[in-house]
């Protein structure tokens, strides 16, 4: 088996082939050792942040060839893991352009190489560098089997690459930020800015990556420029992989608003792909961390400020981990054959002092145990951890005949109190005999049934044995072992295996959470297995030592019910243990946001890793500029109502003109619901291209969605590039799109309504214009909101004089509505145009037919149009026809916001599908507007499905 940790570095290791598609860029970088100074500066300029050295061809051979040499080294179990410096660094660099001081990208290619050579399925690739690494997302969005996470700051788009795929930061990320990001996000996935990280949370995130991919973990240094920090991270991450345990981290608490959001957001997106994440509570949409027109971006704290002044700053140098002599203790029956490690050994026979201090306990608390069997697990649980106390040993492992009653041994120990506190996990039935209303000890109970004892310092989980049950575990371990662990900080961790039902099926699960568990309490834990058989205590003792693990597989999806039941603890125990929150409250005035990138976590469904490549590059490229706050006065667009500029200046040039979306009608309430219906049809469209649109303005305007959109629905490839960055690729790409798309709708004659350069500046009303053509043209199943106008500002410039005249646009009427696919007109608006003195009649039959059934509840409805507009009669009147409960925790039973109205009508309208009806052609927001129509086309679908129910 591989043991150690490789460091490559400085080598000459050019006899790699670079895996690099683009031939003709290759062969440009290869040109450059022979080029002069100003070929090489014009070569640089016609790339993004990138300056060519005549040495550079070479560098940058050897960074590609010390990436693979270490893939090479820790796939054929030379080694276990390692880490390679390199320079320069890669992850901005692209198959066919350099980018952000990358030339080749370092890990892609390593990537593609190790699935190459090596027949890998799933690769995981983690960026925790300050800036979005851009190349590897375009690497493998249509790859499967890669998964890139990456973490960044973003900040509104302002932070270089200033890109829209990097939404989803603020100045500070803490450490608490970046575990909540594991915890929530990475971990339970790959199981199925400046940065105020400290250098010790990068040991804690490498122990968490550990026991994934059986152990083969490369982490790839791609530079950095606070080079106190760097170096005292590097070591951190170093002493990791040669298996040292974690320092302990202090101050552990609640992730900032911002991160939670982008948690929020990535779940929320990802959950039709991730099982994982499916339990969660949906939000009505997600909070795009686009820069809004209208709002502010806060400026940061001045504490902030101050400390950003700084370029470098200065850490504290990390204590030093000083590791035991030896790793792990096993105490085990001479029968039991177990596999021990270098630094792993059994216990041998017990001193003469642990003799008598077990007597001693024996004697006072335990005298009516005279069974050999227990006597002899006493003894050996006191050796044991008296030399973990002693620091003789890191961690042990016993095997007991009774775990219950050895779990009271431990506590009676003496010299148990030097830990100030006690992190228990209980694998068991019965009553877990360790007191925590102290507050110094904390117990995690899994069982089979559920004790009555729940409080802040004990959670019991009783999961569901059999299918799932691998699964439904991992999750209690991401969701709440772990975020509760780091939280309560213990000096000592005690792990008890005992009887059970799940005992047979927990071998290898069990193995997982013990290594995750590692970076606890500078990995002081004591494991007690009862009666265990050998698959148990290999794998325990595997994890003890910092040996690989066997991969999970592909675990069963996990059960629904214990999923929500794990959510439901969550939410009970977050007030008193803030790090397990994973939602941010509703959104305010935060100006600044952490930001995890989300199009490229949607590169493939997969539950295990064959490889992770481990970044922890910091490089950065130039400073991205700040916004220049502008006066009122000097600002054309804030003469005009104060509507932030976005990316260009008018041009004051004479007769030129612009024209300018009014803000208030960006805040009409029908026009923010018309954007609403059309982001939604483009996310259903193309869903299967796992793209999620957000704001039409920063997501459409450089035409790679309404490419894909328009694909979709005409069936034809359009002859464009897929990803183009610079400017005029992006206008070359729309013109292509608005030609075809011009020739297509043509009969409409809306064609004057958009243009490349109106899309291209973030146009809202002409890509509204667009969209409305194409959903009308290609008969899109979405009703749209009547009557929906807004007014444009025209800015002319004549003889030196600012002119503005003000337009109004008629973007929807009635008539587009009978357009519209599936919400073709129905009876209801002939009944309301024509026939509008028998409305009475239709509207009593049907509250004759509710009232029916919400009398058996004693309600009753007088007002149609009112009284179902909060949702909460359409739930219960489901329940009663289908004849079930609907949990109250699944509704707002007094809706108070807008929101939760619609929360109800839309969970009333899942219920009605759950039935086997037909999705509402109405919309939850028209019933909630008291829009009648919609509402009795609801009730009249329920009248024809259910009318001769009792």
């Amino acid at each position: 088996m591989a043991s150690g940790s490789a460091l490559i570095f400085d080598e000459e290791m050019c006899r790699y082939s670079l895996l690099w598609p683009d031939e003709e860029y290759l062969e440009a970088v290869k040109r450059t050792p022979e080029m002069s100074l100003e070929e090489l500066k014009a070569f640089s300029m016609k790339f993004n942040d990138v300056y060519f050295h005549q040495n550079i061809y070479h560098c940058g051979r050897l960074a590609v060839g010390a990436t693979l040499e270490l893939v090479d080294a820790v796939m054929k179990k030379v080694v276990r893991n390692g880490l390679a410096l390199v320079r320069p660094p890669g992850h901005h660099g692209q198959f066919s352009a350099a980018c952000g001081f990358c030339v080749f990208n370092n890990v892609a290619i390593a990537a593609y190489y190790a699935k190459e050579k090596y027949n890998l399925n799933r690769v995981l690739i983690v960026d925790w560098d300050v800036h979005h690494g851009q190349g590897i997302q375009y690497s493998f969005e249509e790859d499967p089997s890669v998964l890139y996470f990456s973490w960044h700051r973003f900040e509104n788009q302002s932070f270089w690459p200033n890109l829209t795929e990097s939404d989803y930061t603020s100045v500070g990320m803490t450490n608490s930020d970046y575990l909540a990001a594991f915890f929530h996000i990475l971990l339970p996935v790959a199981y199925q800015g400046e940065m105020y990280a400290s250098p010790e949370i990068f040991a804690h995130l490498t122990q968490l990556l550990m026991p994934l991919a059986e152990g083969k973990l490369c982490v790839v240094l791609e530079g950095g420029y606070n080079l106190t920090s760097l170096s005292q991270s590097v070591c951190q991450t170093v002493q990791t992989l040669l298996g040292d345990p974690c320092p302990r981290l202090l101050g552990l608490g609640c992730a900032c608003d911002s991160a939670l959001e982008s948690i929020e957001n990535v779940q929320s997106i990802h959950s039709s792909y991730w099982s994982c994440f499916q339990h969660l509570e949906a939000e009505t949409e997600t909070r795009s961390k686009l820069p809004r027109l209208s709002q502010k971006v806060e400026e940061p704290p001045e504490t902030l400020k101050k400390n950003t002044k700084s370029v470098d700053v200065a850490w504290p140098e990390p204590l030093a981990r000083t590791a035991a002599p030896l790793r792990t203790l096993v105490a085990a029956p001479a029968g039991l054959d177990v596999t021990l490690q270098n630094g792993c050994q059994r216990l041998g026979d017990a001193s003469e002092s642990t003799a008598k201090e077990v007597q001693s306990i024996w004697e006072k608390h335990f005298p009516d145990y005279t069974d050999k069997g227990v006597l002899q697990s006493f003894g050996n649980i006191t050796s044991v951890l008296d030399q973990i106390i002693n620091k003789e040993v890191c961690n042990g492992c016993v095997v007991v005949s009774d775990a219950t009653l050895c779990s009271r041994w431990v506590f009676q120990h003496t010299k148990l109190s030097q830990f100030e506190r006690v992190f228990v996990v209980f694998v068991g039935d019965g009553k877990v005999p360790v007191k925590t209303n102290s507050g110094k000890v904390f117990v995690v109970q899994i069982c089979a049934a559920e004790p009555e004892d729940q409080s802040d310092g004990h959670l019991s989980l009783c999961l569901r044995a059999g299918k799932g049950f691998v699964a439904g575990l991992m999750q209690v371990v991401f969701s709440l072992v772990l975020p509760l662990a780091y939280e309560f900080n213990p000096g000592f961790v005690l792990m008890v295996c005992g009887e059970s039902e799940v005992k047979n099926s927990i071998a290898s699960a069990w193995g997982h959470m013990t290594c995750l568990l590692q970076g606890i309490a500078e990995g002081h834990t004591l494991a007690l297995l009862q009666d265990c058989d050998g698959a148990l205590l290999e794998s325990t003792v595997s994890a003890l030592s910092g040996t690989p693990l066997i991969s999970l597989g592909v675990p069963e999806a996990p059960n629904l019910v214990d999923l929500q039941m794990i959510e439901k603890q969550r939410q009970r125990l977050q007030k008193h243990w803030s790090i397990l929150r994973s939602k941010a409250p509703p959104l305010g005035d935060n100006g600044h946001f952490h930001s995890f990138s989300t199009r490229a976590f949607s590169s493939g469904v997969f539950e295990t890793t064959d490889l992770t490549a481990e970044l922890m590059a910091t490089n950065p490229p130039r400073a991205s500029p700040q916004p220049v706050k502008m006066k009122k006065e000097e600002s054309l667009l804030g003469k005009l109502g104060g509507t932030l500029v976005r990316k260009k200046k008018l041009k004051e040039e004479e007769n030129a003109e612009r024209t300018i979306l009014d803000p208030s009608s960006r805040e009409d309430i029908n026009f923010k619901d018309l954007q609403k219906v059309l982001i939604d049809w483009i996310n259903s469209e193309l869903e299967e291209e796992r793209i999620i649109v957000k704001d039409l303005e920063e997501d459409l305007y450089d035409g790679q969605v309404l490419q894909k959109l328009f694909e979709k629905l005409s069936g034809c490839k359009l002859n464009v590039a897929e990803v183009t960055q610079s400017e005029i690729g992006q206008k070359q790409k729309l013109q292509t799109l608005l030609e075809s798309v011009n020739a297509t709708l043509r009969p409409l004659h809306w064609s004057s309504e958009w243009s490349v350069d109106a899309i291209h500046s973030k146009s809202l009303v002409s890509i509204i214009y667009l969209l409305l053509a194409l959903a009308i043209y290609y008969a899109a199943p979405i009703r749209l909101p009547e009557h929906v106008s807004v007014q444009i500002i025209t800015v002319t410039k004549k003889e030196g004089i600012l002119h503005t005249a003000h337009v109004t646009k008629q973007l929807t009427s009635t008539t587009t509505e009978m357009m519209i696919g599936r919400s073709e007109r129905d009876a209801f608006d002939t009944l309301l145009d024509h026939a509008p003195d028998k409305l009475n009649v239709v509207k009593t039959s049907l509250i004759t037919f509710v009232n029916k059934h919400l009398n058996k509840l004693n309600l009753e409805v007088t007002e149609l149009d009112t009284q179902f507009a909060d949702g909460v009669y359409l739930v219960l009147l489901m329940g009663l026809l289908e004849n079930y409960f609907v949990p109250l925790y699944n509704f707002y039973l007094t809706p108070e916001s807008f929101e939760q109205k619609v929360h109800n009508v839309a969970f009333a309208f899942e219920l009605m599908q759950d039935g086997g009806l037909q999705k509402p052609k109405a919309r939850p927001e028209d019933v909630v507007n008291l829009n009648l129509k919609s509402t009795l086309r609801v009730l009249y679908n329920l009248f024809t499905n259910y009318k001769n129910s009792d």
